[in-house]
């Protein structure tokens, strides 16, 4: 298969970075970047679920997502 400049961007420096990554990290990049971390968007948007619904993500990575969904009292997390 041909490397494509996505596939490229990630195996570079910018991936190997973004998977050394931990949550915090990632909250700290989000409010650099945005003025707001990942798990205050969480908490405005997602704060009226139910914390038991079945939540599959995808295309994880390392499942940072996931880590500030179960930090948040998210159970089934896929």
């Amino acid at each position: 298969m041909k490397d494509t400049e996505q596939i490229k961007f990630w195996k570079g420096e910018f991936g190997d970075e973004y998977t050394l990554r931990n949550s915090e990290d990632f909250d700290e990049l989000y409010k650099k970047q945005f003025g707001i971390t990942r798990t205050e968007l969480n908490n405005d948007f997602l704060s009226d679920l139910n914390k038991d619904i079945f939540t599959l993500e995808i295309g994880c990575n390392k499942g940072l997502q996931l880590n500030i969904l179960e930090k948040s009292g998210f159970n089934n997390l896929w």
